[in-house]
C-alpha cells in the first residue's frame, strides 16, 4: 500500500513538473518575444525549439496551440538559423511553417491581413534559400539545382497575389533554369537546348507581359530574357524565330527613341546617345545574324543602317570616340570580302584603318588592337587579290603592333 502511495506521489510530482515546464516555456508570453534579436541568441533557440515540440504534443488536445501564427514564426526563425548549417533541417522547418499557414488560411482566409508580414517573410526567405542552394548545386548536380529552383518558384508563386513584383523573381529563376539546360551536363544536347528554350520562353513571356502592361518598365538596357531566347533559337537553327527576336529588339529601341523624342514634359527619359547606341548595337547584331545564315541582302541592309546610326552618334556625342564605328566599318569590309567584292572591301578596310587611329579614351577594344586586326584583314585581302607586296607590308606592320 505504501509503495502504491509512493508511486502515486512520484507520478503527481512528475506531472506537476511537466506542467511547470509547459507553463515556463509555452504559456508565459514574455518568455518568447517575437523579434530577430531574441531568436539569434543561442540560449533562446533551444526554448523556441522546445516550445514547438510541446505545442505539437498539446495539439492533440488543443490544435490551436500548434496551428497558430506564433508557432509558424518560430519554425521560420529556426529554419533561418539552420540555413548555413543543415540543409535538411532548414527545409523541414520551412515546410512546417508553410503547412501551418496553409491550414490557418484554409480555415480563415481573412487572417492573411493579420499575418501578412510574417507570411511574406517566410516565403521570401524560403524562395531565396532554394535559389542560393540551386546556385551551389549548379556545377555539381544539375538536376538537384533545377528541382530547388522549381521549389523557389512555388514559394514565390505563393506571394504573387500579395506582392505582384515577385513575378520578376520567377522570370529570373526561369532564365537560370534555361541556362542550366543550355550549358549544364544534362541528357543529350538536343534535349538540353529544347528544355532551355522552354524555360527561356517562360521567362521572356513574363517580362514581355510586364513591359506591355507597364510601358514605363521598358529600359534602354539589353533585355537578357529576349537575348537568351534569341541565342537558343539560333543554336536550335530555328532561324525564323531568331530573326523575329532580333527585329523585336530593334523595334523596342525604336519605340523608346520615339517616346523619348515626343515626351511632352521635355524631360527625356534616357539620354538620346544611350538609346541610339543600343539601337545601333541591335541593328549590328541582326546584320551579323543575316551574314551567318547567308542572307546577304539582309546583312548589307542592316550593316548600313548600323553605319548611319553610328554616324549620327558620332555627330551628337560628346563622349570619347570608342571602337564601335571602327567595328562597323571593318564588318562591312568583311561582308564585301566574304561576298568577293574586293574593291569595296578594300575601301571599307582602309576607312576602318583610318578610324582606328581616332579611337580614344578607355575602351574594351584598344586602338592598337583595332589597327592590328585591320592590317591583318588588309593582308588577307591583298593576298586573295594577288597583290603580294602590299599583303606582306600590312602583315609586317600588324606583327610590329
Amino acid at each position: 500500500m505504501k509503495n502504491k502511495s509512493k508511486i502515486i506521489i512520484l507520478t503527481l510530482i512528475f506531472i506537476l513538473s511537466f506542467l511547470g515546464l509547459i507553463a515556463k516555456y509555452f504559456f508565459i508570453d514574455d518568455i518568447l518575444t517575437y523579434d530577430y534579436k531574441f531568436i539569434e541568441q543561442p540560449e533562446n533557440i533551444k526554448k523556441v525549439i522546445f516550445r514547438t515540440k510541446i505545442a505539437r504534443i498539446i495539439s492533440v488536445i488543443k490544435p490551436e496551440k500548434y496551428y497558430n501564427p506564433d508557432i509558424a514564426k518560430d519554425f521560420t526563425d529556426i529554419a533561418i538559423l539552420y540555413e548555413n548549417k543543415d540543409e535538411n533541417l532548414t527545409i523541414k522547418y520551412y515546410y512546417r511553417a508553410a503547412n501551418i499557414y496553409k491550414i490557418l488560411l484554409k480555415k480563415n482566409p481573412s487572417l492573411l491581413k493579420e499575418i501578412e508580414p510574417e507570411y511574406i517573410r517566410l516565403f521570401d526567405k524560403m524562395g531565396n534559400f532554394y535559389c542560393t542552394k540551386s546556385h551551389e548545386y549548379k556545377d555539381k548536380d544539375n538536376e538537384k539545382a533545377i528541382s530547388y529552383y522549381l521549389k523557389a518558384v512555388d514559394a514565390f508563386n505563393t506571394l504573387i497575389k500579395i506582392k505582384p513584383q515577385y513575378i520578376m523573381e520567377i522570370s529570373d529563376i526561369y532564365n537560370a533554369i534555361g541556362s542550366i539546360y543550355e550549358n549544364g551536363i544534362l541528357y543529350d544536347k538536343v534535349h538540353q537546348s529544347e528544355k532551355a528554350k522552354e524555360y527561356y520562353l517562360k521567362a521572356y513571356k513574363i517580362k514581355h507581359k510586364i513591359m506591355t502592361n507597364n510601358p514605363d518598365e521598358i529600359t534602354v538596357y539589353e533585355d537578357q530574357n529576349l537575348k537568351n531566347l534569341t541565342n537558343i533559337n539560333e543554336k536550335l537553327k530555328d532561324y525564323g524565330e531568331a530573326e523575329k527576336n532580333y527585329l523585336e529588339t530593334i523595334k523596342r529601341f525604336e519605340n523608346l527613341l520615339d517616346k523619348n523624342t515626343k515626351d511632352s514634359s521635355n524631360v527625356q527619359i534616357f539620354e538620346e546617345y544611350t538609346i541610339l547606341n543600343s539601337l545601333a548595337v541591335a541593328n549590328f547584331e541582326l546584320a551579323d545574324f543575316y551574314l551567318k545564315v547567308e542572307n546577304y541582302s539582309g546583312a548589307q541592309a542592316y550593316y548600313f543602317k548600323t553605319l548611319n546610326l553610328s554616324k549620327i552618334i558620332l555627330n551628337k556625342s560628346t563622349y570619347p570616340r570608342n571602337g564601335f564605328h571602327f567595328n562597323i566599318l571593318n564588318a562591312i569590309g568583311e561582308f564585301y570580302y566574304k561576298t568577293q567584292k574586293f574593291d569595296k572591301a578594300e575601301n571599307y578596310y582602309l576607312m576602318a584603318l583610318d578610324e582606328s587611329y581616332k579611337i580614344e579614351g578607355p575602351t574594351s577594344f584598344s586602338a592598337t588592337d583595332s589597327q592590328k586586326e585591320i592590317k591583318n584583314n588588309l593582308g588577307d585581302l591583298y593576298t586573295k587579290s594577288g597583290q603580294i607586296d602590299k599583303a606582306n607590308r600590312y602583315y609586317a606592320e600588324a606583327k610590329q603592333l
